[in-house]
């Protein structure tokens, strides 16, 4: 598996998640099984902004050299995963989401997944 592919799916899941959570905040909750005020989907907004931002970095390190710095892209990433689905998961077995949750945990297992296989299995030597 390629650092690139995985870079540019997360920028385009991240990208479209972000836009959707940046100007739709209330059916995004909906969509989900949640509830919101105002102060939450501001803090919603708030986060598809970083989304996107994300989205832009990922996009424009795809083409990283192999070295210490695309070794610590790939542990970031990593680590936000699995922290990621670890979240998805308890709330999905809260309670929290209803079956779209499951969406939730797909997306953020497969780019742990991805990332994982990326930093520790997929180191090439020259």
């Amino acid at each position: 598996m390629k650092l690139a592919w995985l870079l540019v799916a997360n920028a385009a899941v991240s990208g479209l998640f972000g836009l959707v959570a940046a100007v739709f905040p209330g059916p995004l909750f909906d969509a989900f099984g949640g509830t919101s005020d105002v102060g939450s989907q501001f803090v919603v907004q708030l986060f598809g902004a970083a989304l996107i931002g994300e989205a832009l970095l990922r996009l424009s390190l795809r083409d990283i050299a192999p070295g210490a710095t695309r070794t610590a892209l790939a542990s970031a990433c990593f680590v936000e995963y699995v922290i990621a689905l670890y979240a998805a998961i308890a709330a999905q077995t809260s309670g929290v989401t209803n079956a779209g949750g499951y969406v939730l945990i797909a997306i953020t297992g497969a780019f742990a997944l991805g990332y994982g296989y990326v930093r520790f299995a997929g180191v090439r030597t020259a």
